[in-house]
């Protein structure tokens, strides 16, 4: 491909299941267009939030920190096209 540019990204863990759902339909438009090391991130981001059954669950220090970690890797990895 020429002249791409891989993009970055900069995703913040939600706080409200409104904001989970808005990252993960935009996770899940992005899941296809992204190289593989990147793909991996966004489909475990997006399982994480898919596992969330409430807002307290969502609050969790330990399931905040989990998708924050998710959420680094991915824009390491960028989101460049394959």
């Amino acid at each position: 491909m020429i002249g791409t540019v891989p993009l970055k990204v900069r995703i913040k863990v939600p706080a409200t299941l409104e904001q989970a759902a808005k990252l993960r339909k935009w996770l899940e438009q992005i899941a296809h267009k992204t190289s593989l090391p990147a793909r991996n991130f966004v489909s475990n981001l997006i399982y994480q939030i898919k596992a969330t059954e409430s807002e307290a669950d969502l609050l969790r220090p330990e399931k905040q920190a989990q998708m924050a970690y998710q959420a680094k890797r991915l824009a390491d990895a960028g989101t460049g096209p394959q």
